[in-house]
């Protein structure tokens, strides 16, 4: 999310008043006086000719806004990452920063990408633009989760961030590529990815196993995302409620630019079936060569 909250702000105002506000008041007042009009239309102009202008001049901070509108009350970042230089792109590898239980009580580690390191750590194009993982790094950091739990050991976000770097270009317009992401960790940890149904959810979570689901934004207010994201199922109660983890969990509610609302503390609510099933169609697990 772009640090710069008073640009986004006024960049999501402007879109309103531009496309929605000046379009209705031309059609109320369309039989009024020539000079009514000229004055809307000259508004229109000038507003317009900022909104272009702060896109143009902004770019960046627009552009690495993982939601291009407004992100309500900035969550700050812990310390509890911070390195002794104080930079989070030298940092080399990070512990996790908690471990949930499974239903069979395996360790379910943990990474949040709106903390340090992660928040500020950049990741660099091939046209020279710079983005933060925190916006483009969900897919990374919940692969390394499902690894970490599967193997019970920290494998963290930076060594499947630098895997991918080896291998692949990244491509700061479509961000990471999840199936060339899986393909690259199978050659690596010598695993496979099992793509496994909606009716074998529940028995393959109850049995203790750790599935890395495909989520994707839904109608109504409880979303996890704005757009298309990934979680981790790790546990199910005796009424049939998921516990998921989003490595991209605020205590901060957010906005999106489609003004859904992306709930804050997604890790504590429980979701029953339906809520998971509306959101995911693709579940994977891990298995061994």
């Amino acid at each position: 999310m772009c640090e710069r909250n008073v640009v986004l702000t006024l960049f999501f105002i402007l879109k309103i008043v531009i496309l929605l506000i000046i379009p209705v008041l031309f059609f109320i007042n369309k039989k009024s006086s020539y000079k009514r009009l000229n004055i809307l239309f000259y508004i229109e102009v000038f507003l317009l000719t900022m909104l272009i202008v702060l896109r143009v001049t902004n770019n960046k901070c627009i552009v690495n806004s993982n939601i291009n509108g407004i992100k309500v009350n900035m969550h700050k970042s812990s310390s509890e990452y911070i390195t002794e230089d104080n930079d989070p792109n030298n940092v080399i590898s990070i512990e996790t920063n908690k471990i949930y239980k499974s239903n069979t009580s395996k360790n379910v580690y943990y990474f949040n990408n709106n903390q340090l390191p992660f928040s500020n750590r950049k990741l660099f194009c091939s046209d020279k633009k710079e983005i933060y993982m925190k916006n483009y790094g969900n897919s990374i950091t919940s692969l390394s989760m499902l690894l970490s739990s599967y193997f019970d050991k920290n494998i963290d976000p930076i060594e499947i961030l630098n895997m991918y770097l080896e291998r692949n270009t990244f491509d700061c317009d479509n961000g990471i590529n999840f199936d060339i992401l899986m393909n690259n960790a199978s050659e690596k940890y010598g695993v496979n990815f099992i793509n496994i149904s909606k009716d074998d959810l529940l028995n393959e979570v109850a049995s203790g196993n750790v599935i890395l689901a495909d989520i994707h934004n839904v109608d109504g207010d409880y979303n996890i995302t704005c757009n298309r994201g990934y979680i981790i199922i790790y546990n199910v109660d005796n009424s049939l409620n998921y516990h998921i983890l989003y490595s991209n969990d605020s205590n901060k509610e957010i906005i999106c630019s489609n003004l859904t609302r992306i709930v804050s503390n997604a890790n504590s609510i429980e979701w029953n079936q339906s809520e998971l099933y509306s959101m995911s169609n693709r579940y994977f697990k891990i298995e061994r060569k």
